[in-house]
Order: C-alpha cells, then sequence, then structure tokens
C-alpha cells in the first residue's frame, strides 16, 4: 500500500489505547514501551530505539530526509506534518503533497494541520488532507503538535516523557549530535509551560516524565 493522506476525524485506534509523546530530554531513558497500551508520538527522531513508531511528528523537511536516508522511514506507520513545511528553522516553500511524493512507496498515512507560519493558499482548495490550526497556535515545537493532535483525535490519557523545562537530552542523542539547534532555557520553560496550559485546558489524564 501505498503513502496516502487520511484526516484526524477518521483516526479510530484510541479505545484502551494512551498517547505517549517521546523527546529526547533524560526521562526518555526511563520509558518501556507496551505493546497492547502505547500509540507512540515520536517528536522527530526521539524514538529511534523502537522497532515500530505509530507517529512520526515533524515541522521540518530535514526530518523526512534523515528518515529516508537512513532507512528508518521503514518504521514509521503515520507522519504528522503540516501543510507548508519549513527548512532551515523557517518556513520553506516545500508541501506537504512534496513529502508524499518523496515516501510515495512507502505505507505510510499521512495526518496534516495549518502551521501559524503557513503562507501558500492554492493548496488550501485541496480537499484529500485536513487544514485546521490548533487553538495553541504559536507552535514552538513538535511537542505542542503531538500534544494537541492527540487530544483532538480523542485520546483520553496521555503520557509524556523526555520533555521538561531544561535543556539536557538523553546521552544517546547527545553521542549521535542530533540534539536541535542551541536554544535559551527560558525556551524550554517556556516550551514546557504551553505543554502544560494544554493538557491542563483538554481535562484529560497526563503525566510528563521528568527528572528536571
Amino acid at each position: 500500500m501505498k503513502a496516502r493522506f487520511n484526516k484526524i476525524k477518521n483516526y479510530s485506534n484510541i479505545e484502551n489505547k494512551r498517547a505517549v509523546i517521546l523527546g529526547k530530554g533524560i526521562s526518555l531513558e526511563q520509558y518501556t514501551y507496551n505493546k497492547e497500551k502505547d500509540i507512540v508520538f515520536s517528536l522527530n527522531t526521539a524514538a529511534l530505539c523502537l522497532d515500530v513508531i505509530d507517529f512520526l511528528v515533524l515541522n521540518d523537511i530535514e526530518t523526512i530526509n534523515k528518515f529516508v536516508e537512513s532507512g528508518n522511514i521503514k518504521k514509521v506507520k503515520n507522519i504528522i506534518l503540516p501543510i507548508q513545511l519549513h527548512k532551515n528553522e523557517t518556513v520553506s516553500s516545500i508541501l506537504c503533497t512534496d513529502v508524499l511524493d518523496i515516501i510515495c512507496e512507502e505505507d505510510i498515512t499521512l495526518y496534516t494541520y495549518k502551521l501559524f507560519t503557513q503562507r501558500n493558499k492554492e493548496i488550501l482548495s485541496n480537499d484529500s488532507f485536513d487544514k485546521f490550526g490548533f487553538k495553541y497556535s504559536r507552535i514552538l515545537s513538535t511537542l505542542h503538535v503531538a500534544s494537541q493532535w492527540s487530544i483532538m483525535a480523542g485520546f483520553k490519557n496521555i503520557q509524556v516523557y523526555g520533555c521538561s523545562m531544561s535543556p539536557e537530552y538523553s546521552e544517546v542523542f547527545e553521542k549521535n549530535d542530533d540534539c536541535g539547534n542551541l536554544r535559551s532555557r527560558h525556551w524550554y520553560v517556556q516550551n514546557y509551560n504551553i505543554l502544560l496550559n494544554i493538557l491542563n485546558d483538554s481535562k484529560i489524564e497526563y503525566n510528563i516524565h521528568s527528572l528536571i
């Protein structure tokens, strides 16, 4: 089966499942995969240690390129991505339809949303994918995408690993120089606080497993 678009309203693998969001922070090392209960949302390359990634969550074309070039794209079942992607930390001309072309031979489902930086209006006439924006639209990171998308999809339990107010990364990502761009401590605090607002607004059950 080839890569295709789907809409969030059609996603149904939720009953008795919990959404597990994995970032690259130290508490990621605490996580143990539960095949029966967990639907894993990998923030970029955070879940590469797993054999299967239920959802790869990204904003940047560089992430797709990494997965394709390494062959790890074969692990991915679904991708959540903006309609208009970023490149080099800024909005680009690359669209979700371009990503579909890149991974066209893979058995992957793509789910889209409108990022606040989107400039392209012509593509909005395409009815094959979602065009909604999130309530917390000023997305700082894929953490805010994964949390809001999973809530909208209907998950009632969200577990977060590898995300905190500290710029500390799990050792494996430091060794592989896969820690993202340098950001201030204030950015991490803001990123974390927005996550708290998203989760508290939703009134769902959640746990942020943070060591710092």
